[in-house]
């Protein structure tokens, strides 16, 4: 559980960096494309990790998984460094001042400006919620999805290795979907009606157990599949509208702030689900159903609250000036 916890604190790290520093990669039109590209790619290596771990896990030794791990993390290190940072100029004047300003203050007061720079951007402030509270949520899989598959459904590590490589072609396909649609008209109403998609989705998952068999099974692995895809229908369509509407100084701090705590969140989501699935029970299947179903319903119902104490046009999302937040 610790190591769940170590391993989604520091994938943040390199989350918030790189959706920082995407805006300088490439041209502001491609942004979206590079985002689904990315999800692809991610995707990709979860399928061919889920289905080969699982493979592998009955015939190598433990050491050698750490070893592999080791090398992946240096070639990751070497391909980033060769990445051109400043390929996407914004004005250069600026982002220099602004260097030099930062360079004398702290890292506290430039993350209390991105939260300040957050609460009054009410547009903004909706979507890190509905983003952060999807985040949160996620921690249900890290721990409930082998529980589900290995101990209610009784199935082997190649099930369970074939059910996470199910849902990373869900990623791919939403990366696929994505891509085809250029540019999103509505992008945060477009991902707050898949986070009540996801809600419906749990609930779904729930009641797959009370089906059983191969029947359930099949609905387990279908759901698994429309996961991934929503997953990414949620957090592209946010990051590319920021990324597109924040300006250039305020891109590392505001991205700062929802990496923290993205952070804080999702470690606190596995460690809730966790304690939630480790509860003493002579009934787990009952246990794992339930968790599944009031969590989809809870997000659902939340989502609706969220909208209705906001009261915003979600079709009128947009970012106000930087002038606007300073006054």
């Amino acid at each position: 559980m610790v190591l769940i916890v170590v391993l989604r604190g520091s994938d943040q790290f390199t989350s918030t960096a790189r959706q920082a520093a995407s805006i300088q990669l490439v041209l502001p039109d491609d942004l979206q494309k590079l985002s689904a590209y990315s999800q692809m790619s991610t995707s990709t290596a979860t399928i061919v990790s889920s289905i080969f771990g699982a493979f592998l896990y009955t015939l190598l030794p433990f050491q050698l998984f750490i070893l592999f791990e080791l090398v992946t993390e240096v070639f990751t290190a070497i391909t980033t460094s060769i990445l051109d940072f400043r390929f996407n100029k914004q004005n250069d004047t600026e982002l220099i001042k602004d260097t030099i300003e930062d360079a004398e203050k702290r890292s506290l007061v430039l993350f209390k400006e991105g939260v300040t720079y957050i609460r009054n951007q009410k547009y903004l402030l909706f979507g890190m919620i509905v983003a952060v509270g999807i985040n949160f949520i996620s921690g249900i899989f890290s721990v409930g999805l082998p529980i589900l598959v290995l101990q209610v459904f009784n199935l082997s590590n190649l099930h369970f290795g074939f059910a996470e490589a199910i849902n990373g072609f869900g990623y791919v396909f939403g990366g696929l979907l994505l891509k085809q649609k250029l540019n999103i008209k509505n992008p945060i109403l477009y991902s707050w009606k898949s986070a009540l998609k996801l809600g419906v989705i749990l609930i779904g998952i729930g009641l797959s157990i009370s089906i059983g068999g191969v029947v359930g099974e099949m609905i387990l692995y279908l759901l698994l599949f429309f996961t991934g895809i929503l997953f990414v229908t949620i957090n592209v369509p946010i990051t590319v509208w920021l990324q597109k509407q924040l300006p250039p100084i305020l891109l590392g701090r505001v991205f700062s702030v929802l990496g923290t705590i993205g952070l804080a969140t999702a470690p606190i989501g596995v460690l809730l689900f966790g304690f939630i699935f480790n509860l003493n029970t002579d009934n787990l299947n009952l246990l794992t159903m339930w968790t599944f179903i009031l969590t989809g319903i809870m997000v659902i119902l939340l989502n609706y609250l969220l909208l209705k104490i906001a009261n915003l046009p979600l079709k009128e999302a947009k970012i106000y000036s930087v002038e606007k937040n300073l006054k």
